[in-house]
């Protein structure tokens, strides 16, 4: 009788941290939230998805950092706190006057969009916010329309 419990008790201990463990692997997305969007980000990637050809070479890219695109700007830092939005400029300057910019800014978790403010004044909306800490990385996506594209940049940044 004592094995039988010894067994049973072994057994559904296993079963117990099995199931605990799937929960946690499986899916890294965490809830968009202020609190967890919180840290110092470089950017990793950006992309669209109708391939273009910026620097003439002849060849259309998904990938815009092959193509030249913003190379002033994906070189710099983007900081969220729990009210502020900034970019943080580094490495190469887009202009002389160039300087961080900080912003306001309101999450709608519903619909997974940031709206800046720049002084309570709308300054734009950064959409299809995705937010992963996968094994310790966090990672941030984003997108926002590009109106020379004429379609929607993909960002991609990284925790440091």
């Amino acid at each position: 009788m004592k094995k039988i419990i010894r067994v049973l008790g072994v057994t559904l201990s296993v079963l117990v941290l099995v199931s605990c463990s799937k929960d946690e692997n499986n899916d890294p997305t965490t809830e968009v939230t202020e609190s967890n969007l919180k840290g110092t980000y470089k950017y990793t990637s950006v992309s669209v998805q109708e391939a273009v050809d910026l620097n003439g070479d002849g060849v259309k890219n998904n990938d815009l950092k092959k193509e030249g695109y913003r190379t002033c700007t994906l070189d710099n830092n983007l900081e969220i706190t729990e009210t502020n939005y900034s970019f943080i400029m580094k490495g190469v300057s887009c202009s002389a006057d160039e300087t961080s910019l900080v912003f306001t800014y309101k999450l709608n978790k519903d619909e997974k969009t940031i709206t800046l403010y720049d002084k309570g004044v709308f300054a734009g909306e950064i959409t299809k916010v995705d937010f992963y800490n996968f094994n310790g990385l966090k990672t941030y996506n984003y997108q926002v329309y590009d109106d020379n594209l004429k379609q929607n940049v993909a960002y991609g940044m990284e925790a440091i």
